[in-house]
């Protein structure tokens, strides 16, 4: 079914919904074989190969089956979870940090998984054409003639995303949904599932402000302003990154251990994440290589991790968060080539680029890249920093300035 995103399947139950299961025991013998054309979308087959094709999906969509297929790679090696409910399918996995080979074979895996799916094209031929003018546009306007229309989109930004924070709230509190948070946000439904992928990735943001918070020495003189930024331990992780940001953005410290925690933490985090990837990319099984080829299509992505609203919030977050973050980072480098010696930015350019490419990828890993290139860049030029927080929000303080 490769190419075949989920969105475009009927949005039918399995078996355990009072749904029938196929004779079949094994899905994959129905989608490998019969002289199924997979290659294609799904809504141009025949009906005949419509129903193969649904009746194969559906039957990889009994939990058993989930739990059988979405168990990471030789028996959750690497595994560290504490709890039983991800004892069958995994979670916490370090297999990264010391299989070199494995570390290696996912990244590879990865690069062909998103050749296949043509997303480095897509980014140069679709995203870039559009996103790159909007960055200098926003960058001109924040810089040099209306900051404040910047600042409308960032509290525009901010105001949705407290709006998906109080409906979780909701869900959590008066609906129940705290009951069944954990393994909402740890456990995959479906197969392909984008659960583990995106959760892991907020837990990133969530590390980012509180190595923020507790190691940047910006705040740390004034009691009043560490206790005014303390307060946001109170929201959800995308706010709390915009303003760690931003403070660090606007900052002249120089400060080469925490760039360098910074960058470790970013690594840590990727690595983290590879065992979800490992996961999805073992139905995906980019060209080759073995494997099942049940088609999870980057279209398809985000749907598989918003069925549930835990997951859900978790998701919109990363992706609405990474919108207003890039043009802020757009702004501030577009601030700092003009005022400061090259030599003191340029050598962070490539890894600007790299964050910006990956950011809908990996919003934590982008961010702490960024913010990592801010603090060991700092200080060396002639610019006051500071002037890039235009509204004092990094200085303001509940009892005033």
């Amino acid at each position: 079914m490769a190419g075949i995103p989920v969105r475009d399947l009927p949005r039918e139950q399995s078996s355990q919904a009072g749904h029938p299961q196929p004779e079949w025991q094994d899905a994959s013998d129905l989608l490998e074989g019969n002289n199924i054309n997979i290659e294609d979308n799904y809504t141009s087959q025949s009906d005949a190969h419509k129903k193969k094709i649904r009746d194969g999906f559906l039957a990889l969509q009994s939990q058993e089956s989930v739990d059988k297929l979405c168990r990471f790679d030789d028996d959750n090696k690497g595994s560290v979870d504490c709890f039983a409910v991800n004892s069958v399918q995994g979670y916490w996995n370090v297999r990264g940090f010391y299989d070199c080979p494995w570390t290696c074979l996912v990244s590879s895996l990865d690069g062909k998984w998103k050749k296949g799916e043509g997303v480095t094209k897509m980014w140069l031929t679709k995203v870039a054409p559009i996103a790159w003018p909007l960055v200098v546009g926003f960058s001109l306007l924040n810089n040099h003639f209306a900051p404040v229309m910047v600042w409308i989109v960032y509290g525009l930004s901010l105001l949705y995303l407290l709006y998906l924070y109080a409906l979780w709230l909701k869900h959590v509190t008066i609906d129940g949904g705290w009951a069944t948070w954990w393994k909402d946000t740890t456990v995959e439904r479906t197969y392909p599932g984008g659960v583990r992928y995106f959760s892991i990735d907020y837990w990133s943001m969530v590390c980012l402000f509180y190595l923020w918070l507790f190691l940047d020495p910006s705040h740390h003189n004034d009691w009043h302003l560490f206790a005014t930024h303390a307060t946001l331990v109170l929201f959800p992780a995308a706010p709390q990154i915009l303003v760690a940001a931003q403070c660090t953005l606007s900052s002249n410290e120089n400060s080469l251990w925490l760039g360098l925690v910074y960058i470790a933490a970013a690594l840590i985090w990727t690595i983290l994440w590879m065992p979800s990837q490992k996961s999805w990319l073992n139905g995906a099984r980019p060209e080759g290589t073995s494997g099942n080829h049940y088609g999870p299509s980057y279209k398809g992505r985000m749907g598989l991790a918003c069925h549930n609203p835990n997951c859900k919030f978790m998701t919109l977050s990363i992706m609405v968060v990474g919108a207003p973050y890039f043009f802020m980072f757009g702004a501030w480098l577009e601030l700092v080539l003009i005022h400061e010696s090259w030599w003191c930015v340029i050598p962070f350019i490539p890894m600007a680029f790299m964050a910006a490419y990956i950011v809908v990828r990996h919003i934590g890993l982008a961010v702490l890249l960024m913010m990592a290139a801010a603090k060991l860049s700092a200080g060396y030029g002639t610019l006051d920093r500071t002037v890039f927080d235009t509204y004092d929000i990094c200085t303001w303080t509940f009892w005033g300035q």
